[in-house]
Formats: C-alpha cells, structure tokens, sequence
C-alpha cells in the first residue's frame, strides 16, 4: 500500500503553509489449513520519509474444536507512525469551548502483543470473548493543556513505556426477524515508568443494539453505547489529577428500500444530548440524513 498525506493552511498555523507524508506498507500473508486448523504468518514492511523503516511480524493461529467453537491466538509486533491529526490539527469548537492541537514532536508507537479467544454459535445464539496483553512504547495519548479563557485545550503526547491488557465480551440473540447484540469490555492501562493510569482510557465500555423491520419497509436500529470515566490529566508523579466522565449515549437510525436498489437512511447520535465534561470531541446530537446504492454483481 502506497500512501501519501498533504495538508495546506491559508491562515499560517501550519509552518511552511503546508505539510506532505509520503509512506509505503507492503506486507506478506501466508496460510496453512487442514479440516481444523489454520496457520498464518504474515509480515509488513512500514516506510516513511519522516519516521524510517520498520518490520512487524504476525504468527495467527485458529482451531475449530467442533461445528459451534472455534479457538483463535496471535502473536506479534506493532508500529504506528503518529497520524495527521496527532501532529498538525489545529481544530477549535467554539461551541462545545474546546480546542485540539497537534504536537509535531511526537514518536511513532511500538507494541508487542498477545492475544487469545473463542467464538461460539448455535441456532439463534452466538458468543464472543477476546482476551489480550499489549506491551508498549512511546504510546501516543491525549493530553490537556492549560486552558485559554475558558476554553479547554488538548494535545497529545508520548508514554515512553507502557502496558494494556483485557477481556472483550460479545454475545447476540436471534428472534425471527429481530437482532439482539450486546457486549462489555474491561481495559488495565498503565505507564510503566510511573504505575499510573494511561490517560483517556477507559477501563468499562459496552455496547447493547436492537434492529428488525419496524412497518411498510422500514428496519430500525437502536444502539445504547456506554464509555466510562477515564483520566485525562496527571501530576509529574503519576497521580491523577482531573477525570473525564462516563458517557452513556443512544443513538437510532431508520432504513427503508427504495425502488431499485437505492436505500435512503435518516438517524439521530445521541438522541438524548448527553454532554459529559471534559471530553476532547464533539458530542452533542448529530442528526443526518443519508442515500445509498448497491450494485448488483451484474451491474458492475
């Protein structure tokens, strides 16, 4: 994969007026499989005119104990080189009184990480559970600045050494034309050079949805996502200082097939306009409307 990044400023925040970032990723992918098990090593090259090379191999392996569970493992190594976003993004939202900032000094990120799960199915059930441990370095993480007025402002920056690890759950049900889906997940996030939190990382997060056909063609879906309290701020010593709150929010979208093959969408994020403090992104309710087209395999 070839990848080149340009981003232009007319108001002089970004030095020069404008910044390029041409990168290129190819990657190897190899499989072995017999009636039940599945072997895949794989290895991706990273090259970067700003950050320079990097080699990051991956061992994965599955293995279907029977027809309704499936046991998968992985191993191996991560890079990711600091976005456009992180380093040059200069945003202001003077409605919600924040501001993010880019911090072009950033490090590309490491990692090591394991990871094992399950997968079960049968008939209208089905389940999920993912457990991983990551070991990382020069983790990127958002940070406060001091505030301007009363704007809050955000930055990010580098955790010289740092650890996650945790349990993803996921378990669905389904009843005729009804989905039901729900899941919870707990993350351990700590600095390794202080033994405090990583900041905005939240140890609770769940998900619970509900889509079927509603009436005259119309399917609807209703998402509740929860993200809880995280911290955002520290003290030269590891010890948290300001928190960010949870965040439980609604989010509802309708469907509904045209002639053709056209579909036209209209939803509403955060129905109820939850606004927790101190959060970095906009999360007032967004309300859109959309329109899709899906080809058929005779079109194309």
């Amino acid at each position: 994969m070839l990848r080149q990044e340009y981003i232009r400023s007319s108001d002089g925040r970004i030095a020069g007026g404008s910044r390029t970032l041409t990168s290129a990723e190819p990657y190897v992918h190899l499989e072995w499989t017999t009636s039940r098990w599945s072997v895949a090593p794989g290895l991706r090259a990273v090259w970067s005119e700003q950050w320079g090379r990097s080699v990051t191999p991956r061992l994965a392996a599955r293995f279907h104990v029977d027809s309704s569970l499936t046991i998968r493992a992985s191993v191996g190594r991560g890079f990711r080189a600091p976005d456009f976003k992180e380093l040059y993004l200069d945003f202001s939202n003077d409605a919600a009184l924040y501001a993010v900032h880019g911090n072009p000094a950033l490090r590309p990120e490491h990692a090591d990480n394991v990871s094992l799960g399950a997968e079960w199915e049968s008939g209208r059930l089905n389940g999920r559970v993912h457990l991983y441990w990551n070991e990382l370095r020069d983790f990127i993480e958002t940070r406060p600045s001091p505030k301007v007025g009363s704007f809050a402002q955000y930055t990010y920056g580098n955790v010289s050494r740092g650890t996650t690890r945790g349990v993803e759950t996921e378990g669905g049900l389904t009843l005729g034309a009804m989905r039901v889906q729900g899941g919870y997940a707990f993350l351990y996030a700590r600095d390794r050079t202080t033994g405090g939190e990583l900041l905005g990382q939240p140890s609770h997060s769940g998900r619970v949805s509900i889509a079927g056909p509603l009436a005259r063609g119309v399917a609807i879906t209703a998402i509740g996502l929860y993200t809880g309290s995280a911290p955002m701020q520290r003290a030269a010593d590891g010890t948290i200082t300001q928190r960010r709150d949870g965040f439980s929010r609604l989010d509802v979208r309708a469907t509904r097939s045209l002639s053709g093959h056209a579909a036209l969408s209209a939803g509403v994020d955060n129905v109820f306009d939850a606004r927790p403090r101190n959060w970095a992104d906009a999360v007032s309710r967004h309300m859109y409307v959309a329109m899709s087209w899906r080809l058929r395999s005779s079109d194309r």
